[in-house]
């Protein structure tokens, strides 16, 4: 063989080399790159048509290289899954998209080959909703309002958070600093909630406007009163009772006097007296 032959085999060895070049493409299943989704990324090996089990397939991110996936092992399940797809295709799904998994280079590896790629995240513009826990409304226990942060996976604690009632907009919390510790409390739940607990129930709490605010954002709920949604429990101070012995009739005449009540109760009365024949019970409600 001559010189000029091994010179040919030698240029055709290194074109061969080349021909599988590593493209990265990235589908966004959730329709954006932002917190609390999830993220699919997808390695194009061009110039083969199916791929090879005997090639490496790598997934790598950050500047340091982080390893996140090699040839299926994954370095956290609950993280990362990798599918290796139809053709020429394998794909990497991040979920429960965090600050570290956005603006950062994402690498695919294909044997020799790799190719890169910048995720930049997609802000989403969160907006507030305010519900109550409860359906029914109990005069002398307890609401909840919970305020919910759409948009974002967890409650940033730089960012002010508020709470206040009425066409004053009375503030009733700042940060969870509460103004009246023995009425008010905040608590900030897990994930994207934040709650408000209003403790012994009045009048003056009920079909008011209630506000929270995070940020610059605000969400309103009304705790109205109908017919059919609360309850007014008799208490000892609201309660009046009395009676009256009548010795001739043997009988005893009982009287209760509720100040608020709703609903109209059943009353009745256990007599412990082995001596009555007969007991008179006596059902009264006002």
């Amino acid at each position: 063989m001559t010189s000029r032959h091994i010179f040919r085999f030698m240029l055709y060895c290194v074109i061969l080399s080349v021909t599988v070049i590593a493209e990265v493409s990235f589908e966004v299943v959730t329709g954006t790159m932002s917190i609390g989704g999830y993220i699919i990324l997808t390695c194009q090996v061009h110039g083969e048509k199916v791929l090879d089990k005997k090639e490496t397939r790598q997934w790598s991110k950050g500047t340091h290289d982080e390893l996140l996936c090699y040839n299926g092992r994954i370095n956290n399940p609950k993280k990362y899954k990798e599918n290796v797809l139809q053709g020429n295709k394998f794909s990497l799904k991040i979920y429960n998209v965090t600050k570290e998994d956005v603006n950062v280079v994402y690498q695919c590896r294909y044997g020799f080959d790799a190719a890169s790629k910048f995720i930049k995240e997609n802000k989403q513009d969160r907006w507030l909703s305010l519900r109550s826990e409860k359906d029914v409304i109990t005069f002398g226990g307890a609401i909840i309002l919970t305020c919910v942060v759409n948009g974002i996976s967890t409650i940033d604690s730089d960012v002010t958070r508020q709470w206040s009632m009425g066409n004053d907009d009375q503030l009733l919390s700042y940060n969870g600093r509460i103004n009246n510790r023995r009425k008010y409390e905040e608590t900030v739940l897990p994930w994207n909630e934040f709650s408000l607990k209003i403790v012994n129930v009045t009048e003056a709490d009920v079909n008011v406007t209630y506000r929270c605010r995070y940020g610059f954002e605000t969400a309103t709920h009304v705790i109205k009163i109908t017919d059919d949604n609360y309850i007014y429990p008799p208490t000892p101070e609201s309660t009046i009772v009395t009676y009256l012995m009548e010795k001739q009739m043997e009988t005893v005449d009982i009287s209760i006097y509720f100040e608020k009540v709703f609903p109209l109760p059943n009353c009745s009365i256990n007599v412990d007296v082995s001596m009555l024949m007969y007991v008179f019970i006596c059902f009264a409600s006002q």
